[in-house]
């Protein structure tokens, strides 16, 4: 027990929790010895007891519930700390997907242009939605809600809270930029449908001066009125 107190360490990231787990899992080799050694010895009184000796039982009795409580407080303690160092490992894996992703999110975002063609957004909205669909898959959550035992050893040993809320936040600001950008790319993507269409607008035609018929030519023929006769009269003498 004194052990497991000077090693609380869960890690600050998945290969350093691996690692403690892998060396409390060769401690635990060596204190099981212990847990069954000392079952074994509770069983040995336990016998003594069923013998019905009086003096035997009142002074084996109380050695062998204490053998009892002893054996299964290791041995819980060990099993609680192995459930740790798995949590552990298990939360540092999320975190490094959560950033991960965060940080494909600022790659992807940035190189998606504010203004693009109907075709460019409905491309990019497909890209944009499968990303926040992956991010659905991050699981931080589960650290924070409903906390057992473990979760609460883990959480009050470490600074694994702040690191987690730090996460979570980040998680959080990536999802709405994500959203805003989707709705943005929407709208662009319609833009091209809500286009109305363009109205072809025939010519239009003359109307003749009798009004019952359309003209679509004019007489190249026009009439002078004011004009002079091309030749002078002949006078007689």
């Amino acid at each position: 027990m004194i052990h497991l107190e000077e090693h609380r360490e869960v890690g600050d990231g998945v290969r350093k929790a691996e690692q403690l787990a892998q060396a409390h899992a060769e401690y635990c080799q060596q204190a099981m010895e212990d847990v069954d050694g000392a079952r074994l010895l509770r069983d040995a009184g336990q016998e003594l007891i069923s013998s019905q000796d009086v003096e035997l039982t009142a002074s084996l009795l109380p050695k062998c519930d204490e053998l009892d409580r002893m054996a299964d407080a290791l041995s819980g303690a060990l099993e609680r700390r192995s459930q740790v160092l798995r949590l552990s490992k298990d939360m540092h894996q999320q975190i490094h997907a959560a950033n991960n992703w965060c940080h494909r999110g600022v790659e992807l975002l940035t190189t998606i242009p504010y203004d693009c063609t109907a075709g460019n957004a409905a491309s990019a909205l497909t890209t944009v939605d499968k990303y926040i669909e992956e991010g659905e898959s991050l699981k931080l959550d589960i650290f924070n809600n409903e906390p057992n035992l473990n979760k609460l050893i883990m959480l009050t040993t470490t600074e694994t809270s702040t690191l987690l809320a730090q996460v979570a936040e980040r998680i959080d600001d990536m999802r709405h930029l994500s959203i805003y950008r989707r709705d943005a790319l929407q709208k662009m993507a319609l833009r091209e449908i809500r286009k109305p269409p363009v109205q072809i607008v025939s010519p239009e035609k003359l109307q003749c001066s009798n009004g019952d018929q359309c003209c679509t030519t004019i007489s190249t023929t026009t009439i002078n009125r004011n004009s002079s006769p091309t030749s002078p009269n002949k006078v007689s003498f």
